[in-house]
This record gives C-alpha cells, structure tokens and sequence, in this order.
C-alpha cells in the first residue's frame, strides 16, 4: 500500500489490529506524532503508542483520506518474521469496505457496500466487536466460548489460558514453547492437535493444532475472551467481512489447502539478529534438544546456504512440511556443524 503518495510499503492486514504506523516510517512520511499511552497484542509486553494524522492511504487502489493512526514500534515481529512490516492495516479500514480474503487464491477484495451481493459468499455468521476486534460465538470440544477473528495472526487456533484453566481440556501428544511472536513479545503455549471447533454453528476444523496458552500477560491471558482463531484455520474458506451488518460470511475453499495443520518437526523457535538465526527456545525431548542445540546459538547457514540468502517465513514452513526423517545440517556461529532430524512432535 501507498502512505500519503509514497511507497509502496507492505503491510500487515489484520482484523485484530487498527491502522498503524511505525515510529520510523511516521519520521520518514514526515508524520506528527502526540501523546502517549500504553499498547499491547500477543506477548507480555507493552509498548508506548502516539497518534497521527495520515492524509491518505491507497490499498490496491482502495483510497481512503483522513486517517487517524496510532504509532507503535513493530520491531519484534522482524526479529520473528524476517520482513521490515513498517504498519498495519486494520478495523478503520475494514468498517468501510466490503472486505474478501481469498487464501487459496492469495487475494483481498475491498467493496463498496453498496456494490456488495452476499448470495455466492458463503454461510453468514454474526459477529460482535469488543473494541476493534471481531468477535464470534463458537464451541471447542463442545464448550462455548466467545474467540476472536484474527487474521493477523500465524497460528490456527489459541486457546486463552484463562478459558484452558477453567475446562480442564484433555489433550494427546503435546509440547510447551513459544508458538508466536507479537507486537508484546513471545507467546508460549501447550501444544497439541485438540478437539473440533465450530464458528457460529459452522465445522470449522475436526482436529487443528491447539495452542493451550500458558502466558501470564497479554491478549492471551485476557479473561474475557475464549481463543484466538488465526490463519490456520481461516485459510480453510474464503472469508469475507461486511462490519457494517456485523457479519462473516464463510465459503469452503475448494481444491487442497496447502501447509494444513503442520507443525514445527525441528523443535526449536528462532528470530533474526545480525549474525543470523539466534535460537531463542528449545523443545524439551524435541529433534534440536538431540541434535545438541541450545537456547542462544546461532544458525549461520542451513544445508549450505547463508541465512541472509533465505527467508526466513519459507525456513519455517520447511522445517514444519518437509518429512519426517529429514536431515537438516547447521553451521552454527561458533563453527560448530550440527545435523537436525526432522520428526513429528505432536
């Protein structure tokens, strides 16, 4: 998207979010910032947060004018996405459009309203919103909760630990570690491929990889909502918003959906610092742990290839979709040679 005639910048399209610029790029776009309050998302963090005023936005020659942004520092989700997001497209934006997300087809369709037919869009489901966020009415394991609609978000389904606390949920083979990286910091989670989930009476998934969050603080420790329903499981259906009637309309994608319910087969969470992939946890009993990793090595190059020659997002999914059994071979900072065998931890 374009920031006041200038870019194009890439930005995170996020229905847990609000329209947002970073501290730098507001300095670069020559953007007044005033006041200050305190800002949170996933992570125990906060962050101190200004606003300003943005003349224009283009999205894929959507124009809106007038914007009031907030300005918050975006950098640990460099550290764990590999990619400078310098801002955050979110409610603001959703409220004016008819908004479509297309996941198999990789495309955003924005509406006017008044040009929208909501026959061929899918099941219609409500949804409310506490504060920004949209929020549905949905069942896991056949206990009701409230969850939030994030398409922000990297993982499937987060469960709030308040809510994993009060059902006591059965889970199968699991692990404890980070499982994501927002705006406050790590997320760490017991992971496991839980119960069913419904959205507004629709199946949505029979059997996803749950995170059970065990953070103290942040949007996940947060009481009063049930979970967190994130790409994983959206990528299911073609999605589309229409705030203005306080409705999503589900369609099943058609065809197979690629990167479906994977998850890390290396055991190990890494963010980018200068000198490459610095690991950052390990999972106990996990194929790191054997091969001999620790918390603070850095990963200098995989099978051969300077980390700075990959991104760091195509890493990720390789470690979690390439099949069990594969050999991974580090060199790590320390010149130290380790080889990784990949294998099924949940």
């Amino acid at each position: 998207m374009t920031v006041n005639g200038k870019g194009p910048y890439l930005f995170i399209f996020d229905t847990g979010g609000v329209n947002l610029i970073t501290p730098e790029l507001a300095k670069e776009l020559g953007i007044k910032t005033e006041g200050a309050a305190a800002a949170r998302g996933a992570g125990d963090s906060t962050m101190e947060m200004g606003l300003g005023h943005v003349d224009e936005i283009n999205v894929g020659g959507a124009i809106i004018k007038n914007q009031l942004f907030i300005s918050v520092p975006l950098d640990q989700l460099y550290a764990s996405n590999g990619v400078h997001l310098p801002g955050m497209v979110g409610y603001e934006t959703f409220r004016r459009f008819i908004t479509r997300i297309d996941y198999g087809a990789k495309t955003i369709t924005l509406t006017d309203p008044k040009y929208f037919d909501p026959k061929d869009a899918g099941t219609p489901v409500h949804i409310a919103f506490n504060g920004n966020a949209a929020i549905v009415d949905g069942t896991y394991d056949g206990v009701p909760g409230k969850f939030q609609i994030d398409t922000g978000a990297r993982s499937s389904l987060t469960l709030n630990a308040p809510y994993v606390a009060a059902n006591h949920f059965p889970a199968g083979k699991a692990v404890d570690t980070i499982d994501g990286w927002g705006v406050g910091g790590p997320s760490r989670s017991h992971l496991t491929r839980g119960g069913a989930l419904t959205i507004g009476g629709i199946a949505a998934a029979e059997h996803p990889i749950v995170g059970m969050s065990t953070d103290k603080g942040g949007s996940f420790a947060d009481p009063s909502l049930s979970g967190n329903i994130g790409g994983g499981i959206l990528k299911r259906f073609v999605v589309t918003f229409d705030y203005g009637h306080n409705t999503m309309y589900l369609k099943p994608a058609q065809g197979p959906i690629a990167d479906l319910d994977t998850y890390d087969r290396a055991g190990m969470w890494f963010n980018v610092v200068p000198e490459g992939y610095k690991i950052i946890a390990i999972t106990p009993g996990g194929p790191a742990e054997a091969a001999g990793l620790k918390t603070d090595d850095v990963i200098t190059s995989i099978d051969g290839k300077p980390v700075g020659d990959l991104a760091l997002p195509g890493v990720r999914q390789r470690l979690r979709t390439d099949a069990p059994g594969t050999s991974v071979k580090l060199h790590l900072a320390s010149g130290k040679d380790v080889t990784v065998t990949l294998k099924d931890q949940i």
